[in-house]
């Protein structure tokens, strides 16, 4: 097309100036009765006095990041038309309009996605962590309620010695039991007069195979029929300087088969720990 002899380009009429999204998008009508081929000089400008400028054919133009503009800032827009006649006059300054909505999805919303997220993940460790602790202190409690025995096992070095009055070591990293002052209940655990014959240890597992066998757990009733009648003295376990030894008011040693120590010195009560001798078929 060729240009006629029209004087200079009129002036373009910007339609919008946004920001959107991390980026600054400017759109306008083109001048009226324009009869040439046309380009356009765009000029953003920040309030810090730095101008940006892109030429483009279109009647639009996006300024990104990349172009150097920062969404924490504001910005003025003007555009003029650009023919063989030259460069005309630039439209009126207009003000970018910040898109409130679209500007919290930009890079500050992102940040806060991401800082959301950590947060969310951090407090589901923390729950797992605090959940895994509190199971683990509550088995272990139910591990001593329901073992007390197994729990407190004095650590005896030479047993056999001991009767002849050797040195005997007990372990010191276990918490002192607290006196039980029910020290005078029937102890649960002693033998009766039923019949009874000597297992040797091979025949043991077979035993036990064949009493688990019947319909009835004849190793349950076996255990019942024990009894709980003492049998012997235990006058040593039951005086008031060995009452803090016993862990368990119900749980004694007879005075017959009680380890015995070595006497620490004049301190009365110093040989006796609650601990037994027990016969076995090796």
């Amino acid at each position: 097309m060729l240009c006629l002899p029209f004087p200079v380009p009129g002036v373009p009429e910007i339609i919008s100036a946004e920001y959107f999204g991390g980026s600054i998008n400017v759109e306008w009508h083109p001048p009226v009765n324009i009869q040439c081929p046309v380009s356009y000089s765009v000029i953003l400008q920040c309030c810090d006095e730095k101008t940006f400028s892109k030429d483009t054919n279109d009647t639009q133009v996006t300024f990104t990041v990349e172009d150097g503009i920062s969404p924490d800032k504001n910005y003025t827009v003007k555009v003029a038309a650009i023919t063989m006649k030259g460069l005309g006059n630039y439209s009126a300054i207009q003000a970018v309009k910040v898109n409130e909505t679209q500007n919290t999805q930009g890079p500050n919303k992102q940040i806060q996605i991401v800082i959301g997220i950590v947060g969310s993940v951090v407090a589901i460790l923390v729950f797992i962590t605090l959940t895994y602790y509190l199971r683990r202190r509550q088995k272990g409690k139910q591990e001593d309620h329901q073992s007390p025995i197994l729990k407190y096992q004095p650590e005896v070095n030479n047993a056999a010695g001991a009767e002849k009055g050797d040195n005997v070591r007990i372990r010191t990293n276990i918490k002192q039991p607290v006196c039980n002052e029910n020290i005078d209940i029937e102890p649960v655990y002693e033998n009766t007069d039923i019949p009874s014959r000597d297992i040797p240890l091979k025949e043991l597992h077979a035993y036990v195979m064949m009493k688990r066998s019947n319909s009835v757990d004849s190793m349950k009733k076996e255990f019942e029929d024990l009894g709980t009648k003492q049998r012997h003295s235990w006058d040593v376990a039951k005086h008031s300087d060995n009452k803090t030894k016993n862990r368990y008011a119900n749980v004694v040693t007879y005075d017959k088969s009680r380890v015995i120590l070595k006497l620490d010195g004049s301190t009365a009560g110093s040989d006796y720990i609650n601990a037994s001798y027990i016969d076995v078929i090796l």
